[in-house]
């Protein structure tokens, strides 16, 4: 237990204690590390900075849970702000699994269903960065080797009652 789960969760501790409530840092680190090559320091790296300095660099620290990041953006509510993002995140990632192929479907749920682990224990940027990096390129390849044409479904109740 102490190893895999009090490492991720010292950070809330830490960032709790110390009260680190910097919704500005949130949004800039986020946007920043959503892109790559920009090296902007993830959130994990400035809450280590105040109890342990010099440990943490981009490739090395502690763990980071995103509960942390939904306390640095709006403190004791901070589970609105990871609901939020969390539900909405989830919803497009599921939406882009309604495709016309149910084999393609299939494939993407389960690619996400595997990344679920790393999007919790991570900052939000990842949900966009592993779109680009990860879901689209996947879904790309899928047509490009299987041959097909591939379209979203769009289900919506104001098209039905026209």
């Amino acid at each position: 237990m102490t190893k895999d789960w009090y490492a991720p969760a010292h950070m809330l501790f830490a960032a709790v204690k110390y009260k680190i409530i910097d919704p500005s840092e949130v949004i800039i680190s986020n946007l920043s590390n959503s892109l790559i090559l920009i090296g902007y320091p993830y959130l994990q790296q400035g809450i280590t900075e105040i109890f342990n300095p010099g440990v943490a660099t981009r490739s090395a620290g502690y763990a980071f849970y995103i509960s942390t990041e939904g306390y640095m953006m709006a403190g004791v509510f901070g589970f609105i702000y990871n609901s939020a993002l969390i539900l909405l995140s989830l919803a497009f990632w599921r939406k882009l699994a309604s495709t016309n192929s149910k084999e393609l479907n299939n494939i993407m749920l389960g690619l996400m269903g595997c990344m679920l682990v790393n999007l919790v224990r991570g900052q939000g940027s990842y949900f966009f960065k592993y779109l680009y990096t990860f879901i689209f390129p996947s879904i790309y390849l899928y047509a490009a080797l299987s041959g097909q044409s591939l379209s979203l479904k769009i289900k919506s109740r104001l098209l039905k009652k026209s």
